[in-house]
């Protein structure tokens, strides 16, 4: 799920982009926030680079950038990632 208070689609690419704040929530409860995003639907590839929190039971992930990919299901995080454990 992402929520955010303004979003574009671009229907010929297939990606969904916001600068405003966003918050990408997982089944399992885990949650990121970030300020922008470019998200492309069709291949499941987003990234951002306003700064990335990610909070989860485990603990909370800093870092300046981030990217995902659905398709193997991992995050990565990018320029200088802090985890401080709960």
């Amino acid at each position: 799920l992402i929520n955010t208070k303004h979003a574009t689609f671009n229907i010929f690419e297939k990606t969904i982009q916001t600068k405003e704040k966003v918050f990408v929530f997982y089944d399992d409860g885990t949650k990121l926030e970030s300020y922008g995003l470019n998200y492309n639907v069709e291949n499941g590839i987003g990234f951002g680079s306003g700064g990335v929190k990610m909070f989860g039971e485990w603990g909370i992930i800093r870092a300046n950038s981030f990217s995902f990919d659905t398709s193997d299901h991992m995050i990565r995080f990018y320029n200088k990632p802090k985890l401080t454990f709960n």
